[in-house]
């Protein structure tokens, strides 16, 4: 029986520029097959 990986999403480094200004730097995720995450802020932060 194979084994499931134990990671379904990694993200490393990941670096967001919009109109010349930098607004991720670095930015390292990694997710599990099953898990929840939540993105939380104030109302025009920029979440979407």
């Amino acid at each position: 029986m194979a084994e499931k990986p134990l990671h379904t999403l990694v993200i490393k480094g990941l670096r967001v520029e919009v109109a010349g200004k930098e607004i991720l730097k670095g930015v390292d995720l990694s997710l599990r097959t099953g898990e929840l995450v939540a993105l939380m802020g104030p109302n025009g932060s920029g979440k979407s």
